[in-house]
């Protein structure tokens, strides 16, 4: 059975697959954490010609731990779906992806190579260009992540950055400046949560410190772009000790429930200039 409480996810892309930690990651979760395989990196897995080498790899690690594994619909689904409704994407598991991945993890656990590839060559050839055309499509990723930073672009405005580059505004300070605006835009009873209902929100709350993360590194890094020539040359990376696709950190905050990030950039923008002009004198 595939659970619906998956408030507690790990979201993991190829890069994942290749780290030597996370078969004890995975041993040492809690039972209600789960890790989250987006459509694009099995796509990822099988896309080239080398395909039972590449999956043969990746699923080798994960494949003791089935139950554990859930699958994603495409992002670019997930969002046009938000848009249209504007409201947000509690059902971006796919579960029939997932019990056909979950079958898969099986086969790759009970099979030799050869026999894996016997079963799955056909399947594979005749998918992998519908996949590569259709679903597999990093520049609408890509310009749907940009849509996002762009609001916050625009909310933002010229001002603000201005005055955090004329007050040499570290990157650090402004890391913990948008961690602290996202945790008081959640406590603002009259903020864009008000709608929400007393469990709904203390669902939210609870889950704070992942979301705050998730969220904080998002805006971090589509801030750190544009501000890239006017601040300190630094890593975000060095900031946020993550390497995080932003891709899957948008997977990631759909997987908190989390309400289309379009409605809180206006409070986003007030509280950041709220802390940034007590934190740095800026009027």
């Amino acid at each position: 059975m595939i659970t619906q409480d998956i408030s507690n996810s790990w979201v993991m892309d190829q890069g994942y697959f290749r780290n030597i930690d996370l078969p004890i990651k995975i041993k040492s979760a809690a039972e209600n954490e789960f890790f989250i395989v987006t459509e694009d990196a099995l796509v990822e897995m099988f896309k080239s010609d080398k395909w039972e080498k590449t999956s043969t790899n990746s699923l080798s690690i994960i494949k003791e731990f089935k139950e554990k594994i859930l699958v994603t619909n495409p992002i670019g689904l997930l969002r046009e779906k938000e848009l249209k409704s504007m409201k947000a994407c509690h059902d971006f598991v796919d579960i029939q992806s997932t019990k056909l991945f979950r079958n898969l993890l099986d086969v790759y656990n009970t099979s030799t190579i050869s026999e894996i590839k016997e079963v799955l060559q056909e399947d594979i050839s005749r998918t992998q260009a519908y996949k590569s055309n259709k679903v597999l499509n990093h520049e609408k990723n890509k310009d749907l992540y940009l849509s996002i930073v762009k609001q916050f672009q625009d909310q933002m405005g010229p001002t603000l950055r201005n005055d955090l580059r004329k007050n040499k505004v570290k990157l650090e300070d402004i890391y913990q400046i948008i961690l602290d605006g996202i945790e008081e835009c959640f406590r603002n009873p009259r903020g864009e949560f008000k709608d929400m209902s007393k469990n709904e929100l203390n669902c939210f709350i609870e889950s704070k410190p992942v979301y705050y993360f998730l969220y904080t590194t998002l805006v971090f890094e589509s801030f750190y772009w544009q501000q890239k020539l006017g601040l300190e040359q630094i890593n975000p990376q060095k900031v946020t000790n993550y390497i995080l696709d932003t891709n899957y950190i948008i997977i990631a905050l759909y997987s908190k429930g989390i309400l289309s990030n379009d409605r809180f950039m206006n409070e986003m923008y007030n509280h950041l200039k709220n802390i940034i002009e007590i934190k740095f004198g800026v009027e």
